[in-house]
């Protein structure tokens, strides 16, 4: 804050911050449509994440096989102590000790290195599908809750409607009970009806409440957070081409389940291989240097 030469004191910064809060409440009220809802929760869906985060440790553990193409390296040793009056020679020598650096360097495994990174490549393949499978679940149940919202907001709307005519009818049926000109039972029917009415609209909003924290759940959002859900403005339904049988066939050819499949196949034949080579002969260089005696 600052003070003018006439004594005010000027606080642009809390200005500018409640101006900009108020441009983020009214963004975050924003009405989102159905695609909107479909879009926001294939990105941003509990389940989505966790594909995520799985996704992303496959990919780490793809990357790690590539050192097995590199020596191992370690350091061991060991001692043994023996006092002199307990010396066996057929059973220890006095006082063995041993420090050694040692490299191993598998030079023929029988494809145990190879079949390692290929099954770890498809993993990492099977955790992308795994993603995409959840992306797409998680848009379909968002579409799914968004036109069961905007259903239930019309449902609501209309016997709202239906409550307030009920509640005018049944205070003009009860006064004219008092006036004498409408019969009590009249007046009570008209109550009833207004009170059901009156069940049934608070049945809509309890339900509308569970679409609307459900939908938000899916969409990564708070419960009093989620802004109204509203149909997009579409035209007319356009006639079937010839080529729609075709392109669906299409989609449902590179569906994740399909990929899914032809990757557990690659899987049962690299397991295959490595079953059929497990009596080849292994070969492996294996150096050590360091100290080594006894006594």
């Amino acid at each position: 804050s600052r003070r003018r030469a006439d004594g005010r004191r000027v606080v642009p910064g809390l200005v500018f911050a409640w101006s900009a809060l108020l441009a983020g409440s009214v963004a975050a009220s924003a009405p989102l449509t159905v695609a909107d809802c479909v879009r926001l929760a294939r990105q941003h869906a509990p389940e989505v994440r966790i594909a995520g985060a799985a996704r992303e440790a496959a990919r780490q553990d793809s990357l790690l096989h590539a050192f097995d193409l590199r020596p191992s390296y370690a350091l061991f040793g060991g001692t043994t102590a023996a006092p002199r009056s307990f010396y066996d020679p057929a059973a220890t020598n006095l006082g063995d000790y041993e420090f050694k650096a040692g490299m191993e360097w598998p030079l023929r495994d029988g494809g145990v290195r190879a079949h390692g990174r290929r099954r770890a490549a498809l993993d990492a393949q099977g955790a992308l599908l795994d993603q995409r499978l959840a992306a797409r679940d998680a848009g379909l149940r968002a579409g799914e809750l968004a036109l069961a919202s905007v259903r239930q907001a019309e449902l609501a709307r209309t016997q709202r409607e239906a409550f307030e005519w009920l509640d005018r009818l049944a205070i003009e049926m009860s006064s004219g009970a008092r006036a004498g000109t409408r019969g009590k039972a009249d007046a009570q029917r008209a109550a009833l009806e207004r009170d059901d009415a009156a069940s049934e609209l608070e049945s809509t909003a309890r339900a509308g409440h569970a679409l609307a924290r459900e939908l938000a759940r899916w969409l990564g959002l708070a419960p009093d957070a989620l802004p109204e859900v509203s149909l997009p403005d579409s035209g007319e339904p356009e006639a079937p081409a010839a080529d729609d049988s075709l392109r669906v066939l299409a989609v449902f050819a590179g569906a994740p389940e399909i990929a899914a499949a032809q990757l557990d196949t690659q899987r049962a034949r690299l397991d295959v291989d490595v079953a059929r080579r497990r009596r080849e002969t292994q070969l492996t260089l294996a150096l050590d240097a360091g100290l080594w005696g006894t006594d």
